[in-house]
């Protein structure tokens, strides 16, 4: 009888599938290697064990897997970079990348490039298989039942929703807003009851994946500056249907923009107790080698912890590293604009090449002047109109429009505004030093603007056949004997699924 097979049938036909289906395994510890591959045949897979990310690379030149799954902290090739040649290559293999060190920014480069799960050691065996069960029903298009939201990768978009349970951990409660680019969600964490926000991209826009590297460049900024005054980064994975989302110390309060629509100008200590520590904030982003690029008054928000008040510096997701190379100061690759006009430097507008850290001190210096004057120093609505203007009639002084301003102030604030880059301070710790004078808070200090240098790109070294040979025979010791090996072809083995809760450590 001819037609679709029914679900025992399908069932069968489905275990079948995995049983044939094929693992690439590379670790450069023997032990966890071994152990791994046991538990991966004994539960049915064709395993092929690679003891480097270096003969991992040469045997996927010649055979092909349904599944990889990568150490990441290895020599010479690591499981970032194999997973990195993998779709450089073209190939949409699922990659299981683990790490015994796990950390938010290996965590980042796994969601950005592709990875389908970033586990850590020690894992259970059991969890393990169940993720490797996953990504070869993903890669031969087989559904699978289950509750929705039970997982990441199992997670779309469109069921974020109040009381859906996101990642196995987070109680999804109400939404808290939405902007030009993302969605906030408050969420509290199961096991600690902590709440936090819960940040995802618009559906219209998560289809682009400069803007998915956006949100993701965001959360690699806010978690390289360790900074009371910095949105706390908790963690970072992605969706079944590729959207990032970041998850991050829940803020109630309000953004200094909205106080400055309520009060319209501040008193020299008001405007000091709030810029003080985003100069302090962002002068240590400039230390670690980080430009926000994107400073303005919604970008800074008054947080209410008690009695008190905590400024934090928001959206890191157009920053740029001082790596010494050139790229397009005021555009993207696509040729979208950087920054907010009113608040964006000159060289930012113009487009210019090289933009460097003194682009956020004249933004920093237009927020003080808005804030102790009433007006942008800068008037239009689009940046063409801003630039006209300040090609025109260039800056009015602030000690012209607030002469009761101290001089030392004054002065400061117009070389922050400075048209040419030369002549605005040389980093923000003069900035600092002077609102240090006003503030009644304190803010911690920080160092000269660093450079980030680029990693060098890790080039493919192509194992020697001695060192393949002893990668592919680097496998699990115990009976059943692996079948004869035929030359660039893998090693495979079958056997029974056995979910042992033994952990590889």
């Amino acid at each position: 009888m001819s037609g679709a097979p029914d679900q025992d049938e399908a069932v069968a036909l489905d275990d079948r599938r995995f049983e044939q289906s094929s693992v690439l395994l590379v670790d450069d510890e023997p032990a966890l290697l071994r152990a791994t591959a046991r538990h991966l045949r004994g539960a049915g897979y064709a395993v092929t064990a690679c003891a480097d990310g270096a003969s991992a690379a040469t045997v996927l030149a010649t055979a092909t897997f349904d599944v990889v799954i990568s150490d990441i902290e290895m020599p010479s090739l690591n499981g970032v970079d194999l997973l990195k040649l993998l779709r450089q290559r073209g190939l949409d293999v699922p990659v299981i990348l683990m790490t015994g060190a796990p950390g938010l920014e290996t965590a980042m480069l796994a969601v950005e490039h592709g990875a389908f799960k970033y586990v850590t050691k020690p894992i259970a065996a059991r969890d393990l298989l169940e993720v490797v069960e996953r990504a070869v029903r993903r890669r031969s298009g087989v559904g699978r039942s289950g509750p929705a939201g039970a997982t990441p990768g199992a997670t779309t978009r469109a069921e974020i929703a109040p009381d859906f349970v996101l990642a196995n951990r987070y109680r999804i409660a109400q939404l808290l807003g939405e902007g030009g680019m993302s969605q906030v969600w408050e969420a509290v964490h199961l096991l600690t009851e902590r709440p936090v926000a819960v940040k995802l991209l618009l559906p219209t826009l998560n289809a682009r994946p400069e803007m998915r590297k956006r949100l993701l460049r965001e959360a690699r900024a806010a978690s390289s500056v360790s900074h009371p005054n910095v949105v706390d980064v908790f963690d970072v994975f992605e969706l079944g249907d590729g959207t990032p989302v970041m998850v991050t110390e829940l803020l109630r309060g309000c953004t200094f923009g909205d106080r400055l629509a309520r009060e319209r100008t501040l008193s020299l200590e008001d405007a000091a107790d709030v810029l003080l520590p985003v100069v302090s904030a962002v002068g240590e982003a400039h230390a670690q080698g980080i430009i926000h690029r994107d400073l303005k008054p919604d970008n800074i928000f008054l947080a209410n912890e008690g009695d008190r008040v905590s400024v934090k510096v928001l959206d890191f997701g157009i920053v740029k590293l001082m790596t010494g190379e050139e790229e397009s100061g005021g555009l993207t690759a696509t040729g979208a604009l950087i920054g907010t006009p009113g608040y964006m430097a000159p060289e930012q507008g113009f487009g210019e090449r090289d933009v460097d850290h003194r682009a956020d001190i004249w933004s920093v210096g237009a927020i003080l002047y808005e804030a102790l004057s009433g007006v942008r120093p800068v008037g239009g609505e689009n940046i063409g109109q801003m630039l006209k203007h300040l090609v025109t009639y260039g800056i009015l002084p602030l000690s012209q429009r607030v002469p009761s301003l101290p001089p030392s102030l004054s002065d400061l604030v117009d070389r922050m505004l400075g048209h040419e880059r030369r002549e605005r301070p040389r980093d923000l710790r003069e900035v600092h030093a002077e609102l240090v004078r006003h503030a009644r808070t304190s803010a911690p200090g920080f160092g000269p603007p660093g450079i980030v240098k680029s990693p060098p790109s890790s080039g493919l070294m192509r194992a020697s056949n001695t060192a393949l040979a002893h990668a592919r025979t680097a496998l699990d010791e115990t009976p059943p004997p692996p079948a004869p090996e035929s030359d660039g072809a893998p090693v495979e083995e079958s056997g029974q699924r056995d979910y042992s809760t033994r952990r590889i450590t």
